[in-house]
């Protein structure tokens, strides 16, 4: 089940926040990057977040977040992440595909990822989306940008 998450209680926010830590470690580690920003952050910046937060919960257990800045007609994805209890099980794809029948105006849906992020590379361009734009970091790494018109 998806629903939206209550991001300014600080209990929920604590929940996201433990579970981008597990996700996002699992992710530098593939990617080689020592200091990756989402793993500076606190509870407390993901509760005063302005993102739209929406969870896949399995029974009771919050097994994946996706987060949304939304304008207008675009929907840019600020954070997708899995438990890694919850890898390969489909639960990126029913976020993704949340996120894109979220509204009938929305025309576009913009997200961002590190380039050797293979899996994640693979699950967007599998969802319909294409690659826009490389950029280097200065943590190393190249970021890709994807766009999907809706």
């Amino acid at each position: 089940m998806i629903k939206e998450i209550e991001i300014d209680l600080a209990e929920m926010a604590t929940k996201v926040w433990e579970l981008q830590m597990l996700s996002y470690q699992v992710e530098a580690d593939i990617i080689g990057v020592q200091d990756f920003p989402p793993l500076r952050e606190r509870a407390q910046d993901i509760q005063q977040s302005e993102e739209i937060f929406y969870g896949y919960y399995q029974n009771k257990d919050l097994a994946g977040v996706i987060s949304i800045d939304w304008n207008e007609r675009i929907i840019h994805i600020t954070r997708l992440m899995i438990h890694p209890d919850y890898f390969r099980k489909g639960i990126a794809t029913q976020l993704l595909t949340f996120v894109s029948s979220l509204n009938q105006q929305t025309r576009m849906i913009k997200v961002s990822t590190a380039l050797n992020n293979e899996q994640a590379v693979r699950a967007y361009l599998k969802q319909g989306f294409k690659q826009k734009t490389k950029t280097y970091m200065p943590e190393g790494l190249w970021i890709v940008s994807f766009e999907k018109k809706c």
